[in-house]
């Protein structure tokens, strides 16, 4: 079965402007509460929303909630994958619009059959979703995340990666990726 993760800050500071604080606080707390409503609803074995600050009535019953490491996104995205020990897929926390049915192919029983990763990419450049056969953390740590390319160079990071060799210095392993994606799976919502 598949881990559905859910990464969370404080702020949404993409949204100011045009939107005060206050207003862009809100609007993420929306997101984030239809974003966890569908999360409760998908046929997952685990799901869990990695959190900065404390969850508040918006949090659904059946969610684990689990600290958010420090650093920058990429090392937060790392650790949440490193939670995990099974396939694992990382939604957007603003993700309001998408369905269980628009995750369906990457969360089905055979959906790690003949693929290592699912990749959800959005129209700003990024991804919404991300999916890993093995979710190692050295897969997305360091992609440049406040870039219009970060989808491009994660997608690239996914099908480049190498596997290590045995005699690979403890050093490299760390910051390495430790399999390479043979195939890649576009998620598209419907």
């Amino acid at each position: 079965m598949t881990t559905l993760l859910v990464i969370a800050g404080r702020v949404k500071t993409r949204l100011t402007p045009p939107y005060s604080p206050a207003e862009a606080a809100r609007l993420a707390e929306a997101a984030l509460a239809d974003t966890l409503a569908m999360v409760a609803a998908a046929p997952v074995r685990r799901r869990v929303l990695v959190l900065e600050g404390a969850p508040g009535d918006w949090l659904p019953p059946g969610i684990e909630v689990v600290a958010q490491s420090t650093g920058p996104l990429s090392e937060r995205l790392a650790a949440a994958f490193g939670l995990c020990s099974e396939p694992a897929v990382l939604i957007a926390m603003d993700t309001p619009q998408v369905t269980p049915d628009d995750l369906a192919p990457a969360l089905a029983a055979d959906a790690w059959q003949d693929c290592d990763a699912w990749f959800g990419p959005a129209v700003d450049g990024g991804f919404w979703a991300l999916g890993l056969a093995e979710p190692d953390p050295g897969l997305v740590r360091g992609v440049p995340t406040s870039s219009p390319e970060i989808g491009a160079v994660q997608r690239r990071r996914l099908t480049d990666a190498t596997p290590l060799s045995p005699a690979s210095p403890a050093s490299w392993a760390s910051s390495a990726a430790v399999w390479k994606c043979t195939t890649v799976n576009p998620l598209l919502p419907s």
